[in-house]
């Protein structure tokens, strides 16, 4: 126990010292979130002397796309004749202060320590001596009396008690002493990485013609930011419009918190590849097993491989290229964090790495004893995360959407979830049955003219009322006029599909054989209002020309023959009930077989 205190204290003292440069504080005061990156605005004001001068802005972004950067003056009579941009490990005041207020503690407490250390040599002392007197009187050669050896036996029996409780008293002490320091270190290893906080900085060279003060202003962008949007759907009624909740998970680690910043939204990507795409000469030619060839088992050609020494088991995409799953520059093959945030720096094993400098120590702490981002840590332990970037967007072509409010985003790699619109929808209700697949009603909210509320696609989490019904994927991307949200099942529509047993049949006709088959569906509208139903099946089509496929049945459905499909638009009043049946049959050669797909 003395040992393992004094381990602990030994690890407590530390003495943290900072370099001071002479800047200005520059501050964020608008954000416009890109769907993989972040364009912050900020300003900064300072007071210049005349002549040739470097002025330092500070308390910045820590990675930036340094070619994005720019700065504007607004100062008669001064120019700016360089920016450079760099980065700054700066001491934290309040978190040097309050490990300072620590370790005065941790001197207290080894003071208390010490002194309890005497005490419990000294009963220990006590003790020892005790023993070597009775020892000594009731072992000497002229023997003790029966009276001796009573009183020494009574002297014994009350004194050493008292002693051990006092020592046992004195332990409990020592080891409440021990966790209280115990506890201290660790608030002090929490507080550490605090210490120093690694910022960005301007260093401007100006020139100005007279003493003046100046209003700065500059732009950068960060691709530590990111922003994925979710929305709630909501209806109360089939006769009403949805509403739909567009908000946005805005997730940051670009080294700084923006505090009351102006943000907004927007469906582009200016870090997507502007370069106009180019046709290259394609060839065809037979199969062959040269042209398999695939000398590195990578499952991709050597025709079409990019990399063509890839090792056995290493991921690749359809090109044979080695897969970069977190963006950090290192393949999955090599890397041994394939699963990095975004935006954080990684060693040249793809580690991810947090520089934390104090006076006598520099340690790389793994990124998963920093901020729970990973999917799994080395051991497995799975780590609360995120939502993962979207994939690229479009370049350029994008609509911004304001947040009403400003908005205070940490950089700590989570989801801040904030609100950008809500709009009241009209929409068309209807009920979808693929009765071949699921004999199940699905309830439909069909929005016409949708591109007006610049959806981009993302997660909708659907509720009827106040009842959460699940989640679907609103997907504005497609080229039908009408985009469709599924709210699931309603049990009060039921639909019942029965093979008709004397329409499934085989006859012999000649040289051919006949197959017919037949379904009956049953529909029944449980509820009280009227319900529009939309019900889908279809039908083999043939890709020979001896196979023959005609319909004898379709109970009025719209038949697309190029598809196979049938279509019924069926309105139920509340409690009717109907009957769909579709009738088929296939000719083909009888001595051959015949494959129908599912």
């Amino acid at each position: 126990m003395r040992n393992l205190f004094f381990i602990l204290l030994c690890l407590s003292a530390k003495v943290y010292a900072q370099t001071t440069l002479p800047t200005v504080s520059g501050k964020i005061t608008s954000v416009t979130m890109y769907r993989q990156s972040a364009k912050m605005s900020g300003t900064a004001s300072a007071t210049v002397v005349q002549g040739v001068q470097e002025l330092i802005i500070t308390d910045l972004a820590n990675n930036i796309v340094q070619p994005s950067l720019q700065v504007t003056l607004k100062a008669a009579g001064v120019q700016l004749l360089s920016t450079t941009y760099r980065t700054n490990n700066v001491k934290q005041e309040k978190a040097v202060t309050e490990i300072s207020m620590l370790l005065d503690s941790v001197k207290l407490l080894g003071k208390q320590h010490e002194q309890i250390n005497d005490k419990i040599k000294t009963v220990e002392d006590q003790e020892r001596a005790i023993k070597i007197l009775v020892e000594n009187h009731l072992g000497g050669d002229k023997g003790a009396s029966l009276e001796e050896i009573q009183r020494v036996d009574e002297y014994y029996q009350k004194r050493l008690p008292e002693l051990r409780a006092k020592l046992r008293d004195l332990q409990e002490q020592q080891e409440k002493s021990t966790l209280v320091l115990a506890r201290i270190n660790v608030k002090m290893f929490k507080l550490d990485p605090k210490t120093i906080k690694t910022v960005g900085e301007l260093v401007l060279q100006l020139k100005a013609d007279a003493p003046t003060k100046i209003d700065i202003g500059f732009t950068m962008l960060t691709k530590s930011a990111y922003w994925i949007p979710i929305y709630d759907v909501k209806t109360l009624d089939l006769n009403k419009s949805l509403s739909l909740v567009y908000k946005a998970n805005i997730v940051q680690n670009s080294g700084i918190d923006w505090k009351g910043v102006n943000l907004r939204v927007s469906t582009g990507n200016p870090s997507a590849n502007n370069a106009q795409p180019r046709l290259a000469t394609r060839y065809a030619n037979l199969y062959s097993n040269a042209i398999q060839t695939d000398t590195d088992n990578d499952g991709v050609p050597d025709v079409l491989d990019r990399e063509k020494n890839t090792p056995a088991g290493c991921p690749v995409d359809v090109n044979g290229v080695r897969l970069d799953s977190d963006g950090d520059g290192i393949n999955d093959c090599d890397d041994k964090e394939p699963y990095t945030a975004p935006g954080y720096p990684v060693d040249p094993n793809g580690v991810s790495t947090r520089l934390l400098t104090s006076l006598d120590e520099t340690r790389v702490v793994k990124l998963n004893e920093v901020v729970t981002y990973r999917y799994k840590d080395r051991s497995g332990t799975s780590f609360t995360q995120p939502p993962p970037p979207p994939p690229p967007g479009d370049a350029g072509l994008s609509v911004e959407l304001d947040v009403k409010d400003a908005q205070d985003i940490a950089s700590d790699g989570q989801a801040h979830l904030v609100l950008i619109d809500i709009y009241e929808i009209p929409a068309q209700y209807e009920y979808n049955i693929v009765p071949r697949r699921e004999q199940s009603a699905f309830l439909l909210a069909k929005i016409a003219n949708f591109e007006q509320y610049n959806l981009v696609e993302g997660t909708a989490n659907l509720f009827f009322g106040d009842v959460y019904v699940g989640q679907s994927v609103l997907n504005p991307n497609t080229l039908n006029d009408t985009l469709l949200l599924s709210f699931g099942r309603d049990e009060k529509i039921t639909v019942k599909c029965e093979k008709l047993k004397e329409f499934s049949t085989s006859k012999f006709l000649s040289a051919t054989r006949k197959q017919t088959y037949g379904v009956e569906i049953t529909l029944k509208n449980n509820k009280t209002t009227p319900s529009d139903i939309e019900v889908v099946d279809n039908i083999p089509i043939s890709k020979n020309q001896e196979i023959v496929v005609e319909v004898e049945e379709q109970s009025g459905a719209k038949y697309q023959v190029e598809l196979g499909k049938f279509t019924w638009n069926v309105q139920l009043n509340a409690g009717e009930s109907k009957k769909l049946r579709l009738i088929y049959s296939l000719k083909y050669p009888k001595n051959q077989q015949i494959i129908v797909g599912q």
